[in-house]
């Protein structure tokens, strides 16, 4: 009996890292950057930062993608002097990739004309600088929520197609959405609520607004 168990607890060892390695690769990393804006709307600058929050936030709670934590990406983005740029040039997205392990990167920029503000974001793959997927929505400014929303459920999908059938389905994200907006009090639909963005940048301070 002893030596059943013994060999038990050793073919144990031997699993377990495997299926360590297992999970990490069905769960790849994703850093998500700060969004480029060179517009003079000093409203809308604070979501340069705010939106990319709500992004790491939503994406990570689905449980989805492995998503950089917003310190880390803060860490590394000072240590190389990045952190105010109104925008990130590819060599230098590419090195913050890298430096935060991340295999995929979500990057892009948002501008506002007439009322609308649009908001283009893409996947890219770090080791090979290739943009994998691409994402763009537009909406009334004052439909802030419902945007954030729509683009993290079109990003999970994008982010599940660039990385193949070894991730979680996206039928999957989209049910622990509905579960994290449900407990964090934001709308899991976005048709059903158009709120204005001041509204959105005084009430969630934390989330829409830049570090001081």
């Amino acid at each position: 009996m002893s030596a059943m168990r013994t060999a038990a607890l050793l073919l144990c060892g031997l699993l377990l890292p495997s299926l360590a390695v297992a999970q990490v690769r069905a769960r790849p990393t994703v850093a998500i950057l700060y969004f480029d804006y060179t517009g003079k709307n000093a409203e809308l600058e604070p979501l340069r930062k705010g939106l990319a929050r709500m992004l790491i936030s939503d994406l990570g709670a689905a449980g989805t993608f492995q998503i950089v934590e917003r310190e880390r990406l803060e860490e590394v983005l000072t240590e190389l002097k990045l952190g105010q740029s109104p925008r990130l040039d590819p060599t230098s997205a590419a090195k913050v990739g890298k430096l935060l392990g991340a295999r995929l990167l979500v990057l892009g920029g948002y501008f506002e004309f007439s009322g609308t503000l649009r908001v283009d974001a893409r996947v890219v793959e770090v080791e090979t600088g290739k943009v994998l997927k691409s994402v763009g929505l537009d909406r009334k400014t004052d439909e802030f929520l419902g945007l954030e929303q729509k683009l993290a459920a079109d990003l999970a999908a994008a982010l599940t197609a660039a990385v193949g059938p070894a991730a979680p389905q996206f039928g999957e994200y989209r049910h622990a959405q509905r579960k994290h907006h449900r407990r964090s009090g934001r709308v899991a639909h976005p048709g059903r609520e158009r709120r204005p963005y001041a509204r959105v940048h005084h009430e969630q301070p934390e989330r829409a607004a830049a570090d001081p």
